[in-house]
């Protein structure tokens, strides 16, 4: 990328000759007590944009997104082998991939042919390889996984704001979680027992306004009453991304509380799930060279499992030049 230009009167031009990149990093971590125990160590080294970053329960299976082929495609990454292959593969970009607890599945999005608007379809193809399965025709994106294989996704908009539905893969059968008239609602996680879902909201008619983690009950047969949604953040910084730890007693997020954007966990009571004190940094990232928001919070992620967290993390370089530009004829 060269941006930046500055032009003098005598036609001296300065400007930025940038390099960027993207990758995955693993960070390790004990997830019940919210404290980092080593130092980020890089998964993905190839030269393209590597974003997205899904886990399985265990933390051996990772999946995401890559564009190492020339576009978007799904990738899986065996995280004690180190070997990794192209998942799924289309002309099309593909987004925002889920893999199921057991390691078995994973979920993605595809913009839904012909559409000019926000409108995905949702596929399904197995790790170990396979035929894809389309499982949703113009929804959004997939957002995680139930121990009994259901999954999360982003609805169109219902009551005036996107919703947060959860679809059994055997059946097809689809039922409203959380729906809201005051706020957007994305990017939900539910508890390993499957009662608790954490997700982020958006005032509707604010935006852009600063996300906010919250905390809702799983009903059974009907969308989660709103005066139960529990406030993890309340404050006027974005918070993003977030995901339980395995026990369910904590959440993690992104934050830029601290004026970068950094790893951050909220511990909760057990049972009701509300904060219990104030919220903990478990990685700075003071730095411009390497950040998180050199990929840019719509791509990036993280995925927390018992021993580890993964990240993207966007890669800066560069140089400044100088030419002089001619007088033109």
């Amino acid at each position: 990328m060269d941006i930046r230009p500055s032009l003098a009167k005598s036609g001296l031009l300065v400007f930025s000759s940038l390099t960027e990149n993207a990758d995955i990093w693993s960070l390790p971590i004990e997830s019940a007590s919210g404290r980092a125990i080593g130092n980020p160590e890089q998964l993905t080294h190839d030269l393209s944009a590597d974003y997205s970053p899904s886990m399985s329960a265990d933390g051996k299976k990772l999946a995401y997104v890559s564009r190492r082929s020339g576009n978007a495609d799904i990738w899986i990454k065996d995280l004690e082998s180190g070997k990794e292959r192209q998942l799924a593969e289309s002309p099309a970009e593909e987004t925002m991939p889920r893999i199921s607890p057991d390691g078995s599945l994973v979920s993605y999005a595809v913009r839904s042919a012909g559409s000019e608007s926000m409108a995905f379809d949702i596929y399904l193809v197995a790790t170990k390889g396979g035929p894809r399965q389309k499982l949703c025709d113009g929804c959004r994106h997939p957002l995680g996984w139930s121990r009994d294989n259901k999954i999360l996704f982003v609805q169109g908009e219902r009551r005036g704001a996107f919703a947060i539905d959860m679809m059994n893969v055997a059946t097809g059968e689809v039922g409203h979680c959380l729906q809201s008239s005051e706020f957007h609602l994305f990017l939900a996680d539910l508890t390993d027992e499957g009662r608790w879902l954490t997700f982020v909201a958006f005032e509707r008619d604010a935006l852009p306004s600063h996300p906010q983690v919250l905390a809702a009950p799983i009903q059974v047969d009907r969308p989660s009453n709103e005066s139960d949604w529990i406030r993890i953040t309340n404050d006027q910084h974005w918070n993003d991304k977030p995901h339980w730890s395995p026990d369910g007693n904590r959440i993690y997020f992104v934050s830029d509380r601290d004026g970068f954007a950094c790893l951050w966990s909220q511990a909760l009571e057990p049972h009701t799930k509300r904060p219990v004190g104030p919220p903990l940094a478990l990685h700075h990232i003071h730095q411009l060279r390497r950040s998180i928001l050199n990929v840019g919070y719509s791509l990036m992620d993280i995925a927390v499992a018992p021993d580890k967290i993964v990240l993207n993390l966007g890669e800066l370089t560069g140089n400044i030049w100088i030419t002089r530009l001619e007088d033109q004829p």
